[in-house]
């Protein structure tokens, strides 16, 4: 396949709930710049990348074995980048660092995108002084999501949501650990295959967070219960992409004012939402930055695993009398902070996340373009043997839905579900529609859930 333009970008997603449409974003505009882009799951574009022309490789976090994939692009001019899509929110820096950063990764990269000054200082002092330059604040594209953009990309998700549902509270669990697809001690095998040389220390605070999780889970499910007694309000139980969604679904069977639902990604569940509820979750950053009324349900707390951010932007409560008082207060519209709150809030998201009047996907984009790789030599390849695999993990995906097929890998179907082009088309149209750039475009699938996107 013969590739007309000579500047590449490529966009991996491991979570496409969490991320796609971000990056989607982030290539439409890399267009304008002259740029074609490959985006898609994120063990497909690795593949193309290894295969295809020298560009600029966007990661989507700084910790795993990610050296032995770099290495292989000794010789080459591909120029690698990183920004980490769970850096927002954690529990603390030397936690950060112990878990989400690997120097021998990050060592590869040309630069580092950092969601804001306090991710910023973190990775700066672990890099060392020398290389401070290397960690740009940019911010996140999923946070330019929550911008106008947002409204115009889930047009057809929001108007299906508010037509099915009209007012409802919208719980948003995290309970990966406790609930998790995968059991717990198989996600402590992954984490250990995953990040070199990880402590015994780290393990422990690992097993330790889920014995946490596990109280926590049964006191907020008691809650849950308990509010959804009034018939009269309506909940959407959202669990996290790593979840059981059954668990949730066996405990509110008998409830007809509860749907527990992963359809859609979150933005257009928290743009129709009357109140977030949350604890520790960043959808409650997400729900803070929409101004939604937003409430960390606290029934127990812990220094060590709570996390302060999502936290401190919401309305915590402790127990269940206390929560349904402070719903009925928003659901009225009598709920009101005082100045000082407001303030406090202000000041933590602003040191905590870059927000500007620019786009975080265009600061990126400047800075791409400061080190452009242009190759005229190679072209993309497509992988026969890999689309057809993912005509059977399609039909695998659908299946599962109708019955538990208790896989061995959920995470082989349920990170990034297939995903065809028509769905990646559609999307472009929605940018399009709002940027007004018009653009025409080719998509052309290169391997499962991957595609190369040009200009025509």
């Amino acid at each position: 396949m013969n590739n007309k333009r000579n500047k590449v970008i490529y966009l991996p997603v491991q979570i496409k709930k969490r991320a796609f449409l971000a990056k989607l974003l982030l290539g439409y505009l890399s267009l304008k710049h002259g740029y074609s882009f490959v985006i898609g799951k994120r063990h497909s574009v690795k593949k193309v990348a290894l295969q295809g022309p020298d560009g600029i490789y966007l990661e989507k976090d700084f910790f795993g074995k990610k050296s032995e994939y770099f290495e292989k692009f000794k010789g080459r001019k591909m120029k690698f980048y990183g920004l980490d899509d769970e850096g927002l929110v954690f529990h603390d820096d030397v936690e950060y660092i112990s878990r989400r950063v690997d120097y021998d990764s990050i060592k590869y990269m040309e630069k580092v995108f950092a969601w804001g000054e306090r991710q910023a200082n973190i990775l700066k002092n672990f890099i060392g002084p020398q290389t401070n330059s290397k960690v740009i604040i940019a911010g996140n594209p999923r946070i330019d999501i929550l911008r106008g953009i947002g409204k115009s990309m889930y047009k057809k998700e929001i108007g299906y949501i508010k037509n099915k549902y009209n007012n409802f509270i919208l719980f948003n669990s995290f309970f990966a650990l406790a609930n998790g697809i995968k059991p717990f001690d198989l996600q402590v095998k992954r984490l250990k295959k995953m990040k070199k040389n990880i402590s015994d220390e780290m393990i422990r605070y690992w097993i330790n967070f889920y014995e946490y999780q596990k109280k926590l889970f049964d006191l907020i499910k008691e809650a849950l219960l308990n509010l959804t007694e009034d018939k009269s309000l309506n909940l959407i139980i959202r669990p996290h992409p790593n979840e059981k969604e059954n668990t949730w679904i066996k405990i509110f069977k008998n409830f007809k004012n509860v749907k527990v639902t992963k359809k859609f990604d979150i933005f257009p569940w928290i743009y129709c939402s009357d109140v977030v509820i949350h604890n520790s979750c960043t959808t409650g950053v997400e729900a803070y930055l929409l101004g939604k009324n937003v409430i960390a349900y606290k029934p127990v707390a812990s220094k060590e695993f709570d996390l302060e951010l999502p936290n401190i932007l919401s309305t915590e409560v402790n127990d269940i009398n206390s929560l349904k008082a402070i719903i009925h207060e928003m659901l009225q519209n009598e709920y009101h902070e005082d100045k000082k709150t407001i303030e406090n809030k202000k000041n933590v998201i602003n040191y905590n996340l870059h927000l500007s009047n620019r786009l975080s996907s265009e600061i990126m984009m400047e800075e791409f373009n400061h080190n452009p790789v242009y190759d005229n030599l190679n072209t993309f390849k497509k992988s026969y043997s890999d689309l057809t695999v993912n005509v059977f993990l399609k039909i695998l995906y659908y299946a599962n839905k109708v019955v538990d097929l208790h896989l061995k890998n959920p995470h082989l179907i349920n990170d990034f579900p297939p995903t065809g082009e028509k769905e990646v088309i559609f999307y472009l149209d929605r940018l399009n529609e709002y940027f007004k750039y018009n653009f025409k475009f080719a998509v052309t699938p290169l391997a499962a859930s991957c595609f190369l996107v040009r200009k025509m």
